[in-house]
């Protein structure tokens, strides 16, 4: 089965030289890498360019300063092409081979999302704060492009980055698909800067994330993922 690595990116130039080789390393012919770029430029196109075997697209939001994660990803859904979606954000590093891993888990046809389970952060040194064997990662996951679709993608009213993956991974779960992590992909989060907390307001809020009267198709009968 074919994957489309799907990553949203805001300011991440320097940290996907670190984790692009290992990602292209795993990747079929017909994989694709969709990159959407929320945020002020940074080259990250030359990144992706300076490898001439890799299948990608870019695609830039122009906004000058951060506008929103879950848009982002929408817009970068509509223009995947693969059946199968990879959720995978540029700071993530990946042991071992996890693409082998999170592909095998659709070789059936079983409606499912994937996460990683095993969660190391590291500070802007490089020393380990976090070390969690056992989580559940909606930011690194694996799950069936029809099944994105058929919940009509994140939820646009989630600005910033966090809760718009919980919600999406609660909303996939309430419309039959199986959630799951995999002990045997293992990730370390690789430190990045923050916009200031002044850009993030109060969009990083709950909403009705886990509310007994959440709509499972969210952007129904509007439009969405639009550039």
């Amino acid at each position: 089965m074919n994957i489309s690595i799907l990553m949203t990116v805001f300011k991440r130039a320097e940290l996907l030289k670190i984790t692009l080789p290992n990602i292209m390393s795993q990747m079929n012919p017909e994989d694709e890498i969709i990159c959407v770029d929320d945020g002020p430029y940074d080259g990250i196109d030359h990144v992706l360019g300076s490898y001439g075997s890799l299948n990608y697209r870019w695609i830039q939001t122009k906004n000058t300063e951060y506008r929103n994660s879950s848009k982002a990803k929408n817009i970068g859904l509509k223009h995947a092409k693969n059946e199968l979606i990879f959720i995978h954000e540029a700071e993530i590093l990946g042991a071992g081979n996890y693409i082998h891993h999170m592909r095998e888990h659709f070789k059936e046809g079983a409606r499912k999302f994937v996460s990683a389970a095993h969660v190391v952060s590291v500070d802007a040194l490089g020393s380990i704060y976090g070390d969690v064997p056992d989580s559940q990662a909606p930011f690194f996951a694996g799950v069936r492009r029809d099944d994105l679709m058929n919940v009509t993608g994140w939820d646009e009213r989630y600005k910033f980055w966090g809760n718009e993956d919980n919600d999406l991974m609660y909303r996939l779960m309430m419309s039959g698909v199986k959630v799951m992590n995999d002990p045997s992909i293992s990730i370390t989060h690789l430190w990045h800067e923050r916009p200031p907390a002044d850009a993030m307001g109060d969009c990083n809020d709950s909403l009705i994330y886990g509310s007994e009267e959440k709509i499972i198709k969210v952007n129904e009968n509007k439009e969405w993922g639009i550039l």
